[in-house]
C-alpha cells in the first residue's frame, strides 16, 4: 500500500504516525508526478476521499473516489452573504449570480461534476442517500445503481470529556465564518431574543471565527464568544457542555457536527436541507434556515424542560444508531475498494 501525500499541504500528525506504525510507503506528490508514482510502485488502484482535477481525468489505473455532495449545485444563492467579509470580486460574483438563470450560474460546476461520470476508469461512492439521489436529479443519464452509499466514517474524538450539569448555558455554533454554514442568521436570532429579554442566563459560542466579522452590529456583544480555531479536544469539550447546538447549514454532503453534539445528549436545532435530516432523523428540531424568526422560535422551544429531555434522550439514541452504521459501512467500503482492483 502506497500513501500519496503533498508536503506543501497540512497533514495531521496522527495520520503520519499511523503511516509509520503500519510501515506504509509514503510518496510525496510535491516531488513527483502522479503518473510516475503509479508506475514506480506498480499501483493497480487509487482511492481518494477528495479527488482533484488530475484524478478525475486520470486513466493510468483504476480510481475509486468519494463524491461527498453536490454543494456547488445545491447551495442556494443567498443575499445575506453580502454581509460576510468577501473580496470585491467575490461580492460582484455573488451579485451577478443573482441575475443569471440558475443553470447558467452553475454551468462551471456542472462541467466539473460531469467529469466524475465521464471517466470509465473511475468508480464513485458517496456518503449519503441524499447525495446519491441528488446525482440522479441533476444528472439523469447516470446509472445510480452503480453508486453505493457508505456513510462517512466516524470522526468522534476519544470521549475524554463528560457532559456536566450545565453551569454555563450556551448555544453552540460551529464553522461560523463559512458562508454556507449560515451562522449570521443564528447570531441575529439569538441577539434579537436577548433584546426581547428572552435569553437571560444564556450566551452563544461560535467556533471558526475570532471576532464579529459580519456587517451586523451585535446589540449584546458581551454575550457572544468568538472562539476562533479550536483543536479537537477543545471542540469536544464545547460539544459536551453546550446547552444546544444550532446548525443552520444550507448544504451538507453528510454533516458531522450534529452527531458530535448528539453523542453527549446535546439537543440539536438544525436546518433540514440536503443530508442533514437523513443523518439527524427525528432527533433534531428543524427550522427553515432562511428564516431568522423560525430559528428564534426553535431556540425558545428547546428551553421547555420537557422538550429538552425528549430531544436529549433521542440525540443519544440517534448517535448510537448512526455510528453503528458508520462502522459497518467502513468495512463495506474497504471491500468495495478492494473489489475494484
Amino acid at each position: 500500500m502506497v500513501v500519496m501525500w503533498d508536503s506543501r499541504r497540512w497533514i495531521s500528525d496522527n495520520t503520519m504516525a499511523l503511516c509509520e506504525e503500519y510501515q506504509l510507503l509514503l510518496e510525496d506528490k510535491a516531488k513527483s508526478t502522479l503518473n510516475n508514482i503509479v508506475k514506480r510502485n506498480n499501483v493497480k488502484l487509487i482511492y481518494s476521499a477528495l479527488p482533484n482535477d488530475e484524478l478525475l481525468s486520470y486513466r493510468g489505473c483504476r480510481v475509486v473516489a468519494t463524491l461527498h455532495g453536490l454543494r456547488a449545485l445545491e447551495l442556494p444563492y443567498d443575499r445575506i452573504w453580502l454581509n460576510y467579509p468577501l473580496t470585491l470580486g467575490e461580492k460582484l460574483k455573488q451579485i451577478l449570480k443573482s441575475f443569471l438563470p440558475e443553470r447558467e450560474a452553475k454551468r462551471g460546476s456542472l462541467r466539473f461534476y460531469h467529469r466524475f461520470f465521464e471517466n470509465d476508469m473511475l468508480s464513485i461512492v458517496t456518503v449519503s442517500n441524499h447525495t446519491k439521489y441528488a446525482i440522479a436529479s441533476y444528472f439523469p443519464d447516470v446509472d445510480i445503481k452503480k453508486i453505493p452509499v457508505f456513510y462517512s466514517p466516524s470522526t468522534s474524538f476519544p470521549k475524554n470529556a463528560e457532559r456536566k450539569s450545565l453551569t454555563e448555558n450556551y448555544f453552540l455554533v460551529v464553522s461560523a465564518a463559512r458562508e454556507e454554514k449560515n451562522a449570521l442568521r443564528a447570531i441575529k436570532a439569538f441577539d434579537k431574543l436577548l433584546i426581547d429579554g428572552k435569553m437571560r442566563g444564556f450566551r452563544m459560542k461560535l467556533t471558526g471565527i475570532n471576532k464579529n466579522i459580519f456587517r451586523y452590529n451585535i446589540k449584546n456583544p458581551e454575550l457572544f464568544d468568538f472562539c476562533g480555531y479550536v483543536n479537537e479536544e477543545e471542540l469536544n469539550n464545547l460539544y459536551a457542555n453546550a446547552y444546544a447546538l444550532v446548525y443552520p447549514s444550507l448544504t451538507e454532503g453528510f454533516g458531522y457536527p450534529p452527531l458530535e453534539a448528539m453523542r453527549y445528549g446535546v439537543p440539536v436545532l438544525a436546518s433540514p436541507f440536503t443530508s442533514i435530516s437523513e443523518i439527524c432523523g427525528g432527533a433534531a428540531i428543524y427550522f427553515n434556515p432562511l428564516s431568522i424568526e423560525e430559528i428564534k422560535n426553535r431556540m425558545l422551544q428547546i428551553m421547555d424542560n420537557n422538550i429538552y429531555r425528549v430531544h436529549s434522550s433521542s440525540a443519544i439514541e440517534n448517535y448510537n444508531c448512526i455510528t453503528n452504521k458508520q462502522k459497518d459501512d467502513l468495512n463495506k467500503m474497504v471491500d468495495f475498494i478492494m473489489s475494484n482492483i
